[in-house]
């Protein structure tokens, strides 16, 4: 008897990856299990609990009594530590009473999201402030990049 070499394959890479490519059965160990590791990826996304393939094949250059057999899958459930949720920065600069003046603040996401995300701001009272903008959106390329808002008070 030859070694047996038992081929691992994961079918996402962006949620779980393999520490070993492969594992091998020698006459000496062909009857001790061999434990296989495998790593959760950290992508930033917000995309909840995922389902991953993994493929056990033996490699052709095995003992050839095993070529033949057929993969066998497990499946691996990797669960998302990204939570949704935006940041709001502390307004910059000082108000005083009686004088027209602009201060603002940013907002940014706490995880990348998987479709656009816009959030909206409400101004009141309107007769005493504006702002540059009540609508920010951000992407899965733009999630972590502050966006800011001026607001502009008037007496």
């Amino acid at each position: 008897m030859t070694d047996i070499i038992i081929d691992l394959e994961s079918a996402d890479l962006s949620e779980a990856t393999l520490a070993t490519a492969s594992i091998t059965f020698t006459p000496l160990n062909w009857n001790i299990a061999q434990t296989v590791l495998l790593n959760a990826v950290d992508e930033l996304l917000v995309d909840g609990t995922q389902t991953v393939s993994i493929t056990a094949s033996v490699n052709a250059a095995s003992d050839p009594a095993f070529t033949a057999l057929a993969s066998q899958t497990v499946t691996v459930t990797v669960a998302d530590d990204d939570i949704p949720g935006f940041t709001l920065s502390a307004l910059s600069g000082t108000l005083t009473e009686g004088s027209s003046q602009t201060v603002s603040f940013t907002v940014v996401l706490d995880a990348r999201p998987t479709t656009d995300v816009m959030i909206s701001s409400t101004i009141s009272p309107t007769d005493e402030i504006s702002a540059s903008t009540t609508l920010v959106t951000f992407t899965n390329v733009n999630w972590n990049i502050p966006q800011s808002i001026t607001l502009i008070f008037f007496r």
